[in-house]
Formats: C-alpha cells, structure tokens, sequence
C-alpha cells in the first residue's frame, strides 16, 4: 500500500501541466469537492451545494463566480460520483465549466485513502465589446470577439481517519486547445491541505488546517484555517490567506441544510478600495446508509 501511494504521488509531480487559473473559495473546507475530485469519497448521501462570491466589491469588472456542486456515494460503497458547474467572470472574460468526477475508495485500515479524477469542459469568451477607447476604432482593440471551448481532465488524493485528514490535487491537470495543438494555459497548479480535529467536549470541536495552492510564476498561496463547531450545529472560523486577505466565516446546520457566509477583509495596499469579498453558501443533504466514516469538515 505504501509504494502505490508514493507512485501516484511521483505521478502528480511529474504531470503538474499548465492550468486555467480557477476560483478559490473561502468556504472549500465544507466541500472540497471544489478542489479535489476524490473528495466525494467522504459523502453518505447525496449533497447539493451552490456558492455564489462577489470580490473586491468596489472595483469594477472583479471576479464575480457561481459554482454548484452535486456528489454521492454509490451502493457499492467504495465508488463516488460528483458533478460541478462553474460560472466565473471577471473583467472582458466569462468562464463556463462543467465537470464530472469519479473516486474509488480503498481501506488502508487506519483509514480510507480516495483516488479520483475528473473530466469535463471549459467554455470561454472575451467580450471586447466591453473595452472603452479614446480612439474610435483603434485596431489594437478592434478584434473579434473570443470563443473557446477546451476539454479538460483534473485528478486528486484523498486521505482520511475519524479526525485527521489531508488531500492533494490538480483541479484542472490538463486542458487541450485543438486551435493551438497546446495541452495546458496559463498556469501551473497544484493544491495540498490536511488538518485535525480536536474534540474540546462532548459539544464543541475544533479544526485546525492548512492549504496550500501553488501556481507558475507566482509566490505559494499558503491558508491557515480554525474552525469550531458547537453542537454540529454552529460553524465559525477564521483564515489568514497569507498576504491577501483575512476571512470570517459562518456556518449554521438545520435539518438537511446548511447555510454559509463568508467575508474576505482584503489586506495590504488595495485594500483601500474595496470593501472586501463577499461569499454565500446553501447546501442540502439527502442521506441513506452506507458504511463509510464521516467527512471532515476542515
């Protein structure tokens, strides 16, 4: 079980192709679905969840993004399916994604170790009706307007035991541009995180964690993350996303939904001009029996 694991992982070193850039959210530690395919592995049930985040409020043209997710466990148990959809815009471009994902679980004793992949489509258009000139018809703005539609594939680990767990992916592994015969744009990324949670009393839990997003050219993003939870009923946190923002975060559990709300308070020289980011998150959950361990929220 150990040399397996080391091979897939000297695998994700080896194939950390460029990627399209795609959307953080906050709120990824209630469904890491977002960034790891092989997250679904974790779920009892089916769950549907939708985020919606407008950030950088007070500039125009910043990343507004909707993104839904769907994801369960098979009866067979150690098979998990998942689909997400992704609409992201931001400035003269307008990104639409949509993906499915397929995990298979295996018992390691301790724990459950998921490998998944994911597959799907990338739809992009520029507007360049968008661009305001001083000069009329000015050619190096005069272009057509840009369409796109790329295939994609995206591959992750998953690893978990009652309290501790850790993942590593690449959302968007490879994208092939048939027009430029190229495999992989923009950038290079790669995502890693683990975490532990500690039960305080028999009502109160606590989740500390770390992400860590890596991509070419640019400095490693590296988030610190501490949850608490009361009851499962209440969810707040804290983030520091290292010189970019830090994030308050709200979750609250009733019946068969949950509902979320996180707030980006921007640092450094920008954040003069924004008011920060806004995230909102609603999920339901429909669950039926299957023997495996509960997923963590991180």
């Amino acid at each position: 079980m150990k040399k397996t694991l080391i091979g897939v992982l000297c695998i994700f070193a080896v194939f950390a192709a460029k990627a399209q850039h795609f959307p953080l959210f906050s709120q990824y530690m209630f469904n890491g679905l977002v960034i790891n395919p092989a997250y679904a592995t974790g779920q009892d049930g089916l769950n549907a969840i939708m985020y919606y985040k407008k950030q950088w409020v007070g500039f125009e043209g910043t990343p507004s993004t909707l993104s839904g997710t769907l994801q369960s466990t098979l009866k067979k148990e150690k098979i998990s399916i998942g689909l997400i959809f992704l609409n992201d815009t931001y400035g003269l471009k307008t990104q639409n994604d949509l993906s499915g994902s397929f995990a298979y679980r295996i018992n390691t004793g301790k724990g459950k170790l998921g490998l998944g992949i994911s597959g799907g489509m990338s739809a992009i258009y520029n507007d360049q009706n968008k661009i305001n000139t001083t000069d009329n018809g000015d050619p190096a703005f005069s272009g057509t307007n840009n369409y796109k539609v790329l295939p994609k594939i995206g591959m992750g680990l998953y690893y978990n035991t009652p309290n501790f767990f850790s993942g590593i992916s690449i959302p968007q592994w490879l994208i092939y541009d048939k027009e430029t015969h190229t495999t992989g744009i923009l950038a290079r990324s790669l995502v890693g995180y683990s975490g532990y949670s500690l039960k305080i009393n028999p009502q109160i839990t606590i989740t500390p964690s770390l992400l860590i997003k890596f991509l070419s050219a640019t400095p490693a993003q590296v988030d610190y993350n501490l949850t608490a939870t009361w009851k499962k009923i209440i969810t707040a946190g804290v983030s520091y996303r290292m010189y970019n923002a830090v994030v308050f975060l709200f979750q609250y559990h009733w019946e068969n939904f949950d509902l979320g709300y996180a707030y980006d308070y921007t640092i450094g020289p920008i954040s003069k001009y924004t008011a920060g980011s806004h995230e909102f998150m609603i999920s339901y959950a429909i669950k039926y029996e299957v023997s495996v361990p509960d997923p963590k929220k991180f």
